[in-house]
């Protein structure tokens, strides 16, 4: 674990993230390409297509990328897509999908830490399951990702709310009042929660939302 970048999140954490990792990395060519994207990345894609926005050449950011499956699938719509994580297995993962998928040119997967990352411009931010774990810093960010995202640009979020069990740190959620809030203004395209049972004593809060920044 030292090939990590210091983050906000514990090392426990980290290391159970970079295991997960590490058994998709063992998967065949064949098991890797059949993982079916998420939900919101499917709500994004539907996004684009209801607002009838040609995704060719657009700059997209994902932040957190884990496996690799949103950023692929954003590049193979024809996106340009820029997509950064804290953990080296999660890149190795992300460009072996890329040259699966044949969309390596319009892939940039880089090591780094959503502390310290800069963000710039994009047509599309997309933010699944990571900001949460900015702890006390999660709202501030949320609100620089909003800025980054050009007039009619798209976000793409999630995280967990309660029901959750609890955790040390606290992880701080952001609730559904105070996403509405950060994107206040914007064209909602798909917005929800959901409690999910992942296994016995262990049910779970989530919220989405994929919107749009109004082109003015």
């Amino acid at each position: 674990m030292s090939d990590i970048p210091e983050v906000s999140a514990p090392v426990q954490w980290m290391r159970g993230w970079n295991k997960h990792l590490n058994s998709i990395l063992k998967a065949s060519d064949e098991d890797l390409l059949s993982q079916p994207i998420g939900h919101v990345t499917q709500q994004l894609s539907r996004a684009l297509f209801v607002a009838d926005v040609e995704p060719e050449g657009m700059d997209v950011l994902e932040i957190a990328c884990g496996d690799g499956r949103t950023s692929c699938h954003m590049a193979k719509l024809g996106c340009k897509v820029q997509a950064f994580d804290a953990i080296p297995t999660a890149l190795e993962v992300s460009r072996r999908r890329a040259e699966l998928m044949e969309v390596s040119e319009n892939t940039i997967f880089e090591l780094s830490t959503m502390e310290e990352f800069q963000l710039e411009s994009y047509d599309i931010v997309i933010a699944l399951q990571c900001i949460q774990y900015l702890f006390d810093e999660a709202i501030s960010k949320l609100k620089e990702i909003r800025d980054s995202i050009r007039p009619g640009g798209f976000v793409a979020y999630s995280g967990n709310i309660p029901p959750h069990f609890e955790t040390e740190p606290k992880i701080r959620f952001i609730n559904p009042n105070e996403l509405k809030e950060i994107f206040d203004g914007w064209t909602v395209h798909s917005y929800g929660t959901e409690e999910t049972l992942l296994k016995p004593d262990d049910l779970r809060g989530y919220v989405w939302l994929v919107a749009r920044k109004s082109t003015n």
